[in-house]
């Protein structure tokens, strides 16, 4: 299970890191911690270090896209990523990772996407929620693993026809333009 969170936000509370590692436990899953903007990596060092978690860290002359190759892989063999980043939500989702957005109250962003694909039961709230709240919230992003990767497989599918569509639209440019 994949963790990742803001630098910039409070960190997660006792009562969210117990629950996360609880979860983790019962599903016999080992918990990451991984930075996903280089701001957040001491952050996320104290977080793993807190949790008895793995840190996975990437080299200080890493190109983004070779770090977002490395984190799709570390995703690819999640079964959940936590955190209150979207695109790390994003990129675990798209990798057969379940997202659970761990948010604070304040924060629609997560959530409102989250929400727009169906997966609102993949949001909580990680402020002012008790340990059998936040575990139960947990519970609930179980029957998403089968979810998620039949929505991804459309999503897919569909992004394939679109574009075979473009591909055979810039064809057509092309023959006009001879």
């Amino acid at each position: 299970m994949a963790l990742t969170f803001r630098s910039d936000r409070p960190e997660l509370d006792d009562v969210a890191a117990q629950a996360l590692t609880e979860f983790a436990r019962s599903q016999g899953l080992t918990l990451f911690v991984y930075a996903q903007v280089r701001r957040d990596r001491q952050a996320m060092k104290a977080l793993a270090d807190r949790l008895g978690a793995e840190y996975r860290d990437w080299s200080d002359d890493a190109l983004h896209d070779e770090f977002e190759k490395t984190v799709r892989s570390w995703l690819s063999t999640s079964r959940f990523v936590a955190s209150d980043r979207l695109h790390a939500l994003v990129i675990g989702a798209t990798e057969g990772a379940v997202p659970v957005g761990l948010i604070p109250r304040h924060d629609r962003k997560v959530a409102s996407h989250l929400e727009a694909v169906g997966l609102a039961a993949a949001t909580l709230r990680s402020d002012g929620r008790t340990d059998s709240e936040l575990a139960s919230g947990l519970q609930a992003a179980l029957p998403l693993e089968s979810v998620l990767a039949e929505r991804c497989r459309l999503a897919r599918a569909e992004l394939n026809v679109l574009l075979a569509d473009v591909r055979g639209d810039i064809e057509i440019g092309r023959n006009r333009a001879l």
